[in-house]
């Protein structure tokens, strides 16, 4: 292993901030040089690493990576100076930006940067042990051809959220926990099936306590054919299932535990399901550590600027789906 440290710059330091900062202290890769707020009393409680200059930061010779895990509303206004100046590697948590529009708008300064620097986006639940067991049961085919998905990744937070927090305000999230929760889904939708060819949603409120969506549905047509309903919700008590239904059999995936039952019917009785063993991955670390080992030893990112547009298009899509209640294609 190298005794190169990668210097960082941590910007956001709300809840996930703290845990990435927990992870880069212990992580010999990485030494934190500064954690950015643009506001100059909020970044002095951060203590000497706290910093409010933005202009400090892209400056110093000696900063090699960027890690934002501010709200996603930020995301672009720190993205569009990072990539167009090209000195620094770039980790943003997800999703990537808050509108498709700022997406595409970095696409054209992103074909540059790419040339000299690493770019990850913090789509992680892929990385899940069960997610991961799906996929390689997936590729065996040991369901035959998939059919349909339904996917629930939802918790009631709605009801202790603090008020002023970011996620209540629907200037901050239009689609509320469909792009917070629901970007963790659709990107692990893509992984496990590929692209999304047409969506169908709702996006609402109906807990009343805040200004932002509380709850969404979604219907989409896969460019392979298969059907998947996605429901993510604030205003539940807390869901985390995916039921893979196939021609020859079907996958339970119920938060940490997976289960397989294979075979139709026989005599109208379903095949016994069994539960399948796997090993549990820290997903922060082990994306942490792909960031560290692209800079440091140019290996390629799982999910990099390509992985995050694309969630970004669905988000959009179904945005717009829900204004106009009508089912939305998306361009290729």
């Amino acid at each position: 292993m190298t005794d190169k440290k990668i210097e960082v710059c941590l910007a956001g330091f709300g809840n996930f901030g703290k845990k990435l900062f927990s992870y880069l202290e212990k992580m010999p890769e990485f030494l934190v040089r500064y954690i950015y707020h643009p506001n100059q009393e909020k970044s002095a409680q951060y203590g000497p690493l706290g910093t409010s200059d933005i202009h400090c930061i892209l400056n110093d010779p000696n900063l090699e990576a960027v890690i934002i895990a501010t709200p996603h509303d930020q995301h672009v206004g720190l993205l569009e100076p990072l990539l167009l100046l090209g000195r620094h590697h770039v980790f943003v948590e997800k999703p990537m930006t808050a509108v498709c529009e700022e997406a595409l708008a970095l696409e054209q300064v992103f074909l540059a940067y790419r040339k000299r620097k690493v770019f990850m986006v913090g789509h992680n639940q892929r990385r899940e042990a069960v997610f991961r067991k799906a996929k390689e049961l997936l590729d065996k085919k040991a369901i035959g051809s998939v059919v349909d998905v339904s996917f629930n990744f939802s918790h009631g937070g709605v009801y202790n959220i603090d008020p002023g927090n970011w996620r209540c305000d629907k200037k901050r999230t239009r689609e509320g926990p469909l792009i917070t929760l629901g970007s963790h889904a659709i990107d692990t939708i893509h992984y496990l099936f590929g692209p999304v060819r047409s969506v169908c949603a709702t996006i609402r409120n109906v807990s009343g306590r805040t200004t932002a969506p509380d709850c969404s549905a979604t219907l989409m047509s896969l460019d392979n054919n298969v059907a998947v309903s996605l429901h993510v919700n604030y205003n539940v008590p807390s869901e985390k299932r995916c039921v893979i239904s196939g021609t020859e059999g079907v996958i339970y995936i119920d938060r940490d535990r997976i289960f397989l039952r294979l075979g139709r019917d026989t005599d109208k009785m379903p095949t016994r399901k069994e539960k399948l063993t796997v090993i549990s991955v820290d997903t922060v670390r082990e994306e942490l550590q792909e960031f560290s080992d692209a800079i440091l030893k140019g290996k390629k990112v799982e999910t990099g600027f390509a992985e995050g547009a694309a969630v970004m298009k669905v988000l959009e899509a179904c945005y717009d789906s829900s204004l106009t209640h009508t089912p939305r294609r998306l361009s290729l």
